[in-house]
């Protein structure tokens, strides 16, 4: 093996050969040079001064459990239960407004009212269903007693009962209808004792929260079914995150993450993944990830792009070393393992997985080497020095 010089004794060896080349006295014969070692291919050994000089930082690497960082784009939406969108529940024309965009409004509270002839027919149904039916009762009733009095003949009693069944069914079918409408019982009672002369049907919030966009205007004719609005409850978001199917054992119920507004943003909070889906995203080809989580002080905003830093759990028995102490050989990842003190060689590896502060090593190194993890490119152009010197 080849023991290098310090520096400086590099310089001055190359100063007494030039000069040796060059200013010789004429006749004289240059003295025979003594053989040297060929060095050892891929090894650099440093004297002390050297060693000292470059004093090289040295990492023991062992088998291991860990966490690394995984951060990958996310955007925020609202939390599925507190979104709302508020759709016309028959045809109609809407007759007022009660609450506009920005305002909040409580579950239950009317939003809108609608002037729909469908509406009122059905009210209308609904009403004569029951006038049928307080009929049908007494005829049922008279017809009972004329046929206990032996009157009328039982058919008769059979037919008034057969009326009035039919006339509660109608009833039933009525009021279902009108519920579907979120008709309240109040309200159906209340026709009782009242005269409607505008068929209004009002709509309800179904969540409580703000109203995010008005989709219509006084005076608009609506379809059944079409929206109207939309609520959104910002107290608890949705936030998606796109993960690389290469990493997809890295994320899983449970596994904690960091929410940020932008890179070495303050404004971060913490919590969970809840859950991942099973299939890629079909827009990017990602795998998502979903994190429902309180918003605190109004933060994290429904519409907001974020990033998510995925603390995930390495795999048991795995070599990690920092990116420091990685360098290239002709395109193979390699590191420099001291083979003896100021003894270096350099080692080809294979990676795995690779994040902004570690390598996880698949092959190439075991438990106990000591691996350089500072002034790795030092000692590669030492290495290069002494190989070439050599030829």
């Amino acid at each position: 093996m080849l023991r290098l010089p310090s520096l400086a004794g590099v310089t001055a060896c190359a100063l007494l050969w030039s000069a040796s080349c060059t200013g010789g006295t004429p006749g004289s014969s240059a003295p025979e040079a003594e053989p040297r070692p060929s060095p050892e291919p891929g090894i650099v050994r440093l004297d002390p001064s050297t060693a000292d000089s470059l004093a090289v930082r040295v990492l023991t690497v062992a088998y291991g459990e860990g966490t690394y960082e995984i951060a990958i784009p996310g955007e925020v939406l609202p939390a599925p239960e507190n979104f709302a969108i508020v759709s016309a529940p028959t045809g109609g024309r809407i007759a007022a407004i009660a609450a506009h965009e920005g305002e909040y409004v409580r579950r239950g509270q009317i939003v809108l009212q609608l002037e729909s002839a469908e509406f009122a027919d059905m009210a209308a149904s609904y009403l004569e269903a029951r006038a049928d039916v307080a009929f049908y009762r007494s005829q049922a009733e008279r017809a009972a007693s004329l046929v206990e009095q032996q009157v009328s003949p039982e058919s008769a009693l059979e037919k008034a009962q057969a009326e009035l069944s039919r006339a509660e069914a109608r009833v039933s079918a009525a009021y279902a209808r009108l519920r579907a409408l979120d008709v309240t019982d109040e309200q159906i009672e209340a026709w009782q004792t009242t005269t409607r002369e505008r068929p209004l049907l009002p709509v309800y919030a179904p969540i409580s929260g703000f109203i995010d966009r008005h989709e219509v205007d006084l005076g608009t004719s609506v379809n059944a079914y079409q929206e109207m609005l939309s609520i959104v409850d910002p107290s608890r978001v949705l936030v998606r995150g796109f993960l690389s199917p290469d990493d997809a054992t890295a994320a899983r119920p449970g596994t904690p993450v960091t929410i940020e507004q932008r890179v070495g943003s303050a404004r971060s909070t913490a919590a969970r993944i809840t859950t991942v889906q099973p299939a890629l995203d079909e827009a990017n080809r990602s795998l998502v990830v979903n994190i429902l989580t309180p918003a605190t002080e109004g933060w994290p905003v429904p519409g907001q792009a974020v990033r998510l830093r995925i603390e995930a759990r390495a795999e048991q028995g795995s070599i990690r070393i920092p990116t420091d102490a990685l360098v290239y050989d002709a395109d193979r990842p390699s590191v420099f393992v001291e083979s003896e003190p100021g003894s270096w060689m350099l080692r080809a590896i294979e990676i795995g997985r690779m994040t902004e502060s570690e390598v996880f090593v698949l092959s190439g190194l075991a438990a106990g080497d000591r691996v350089a993890t500072s002034q790795v490119f030092a000692l590669k152009a030492l290495l290069r020095v002494a190989e070439y010197g050599e030829e």
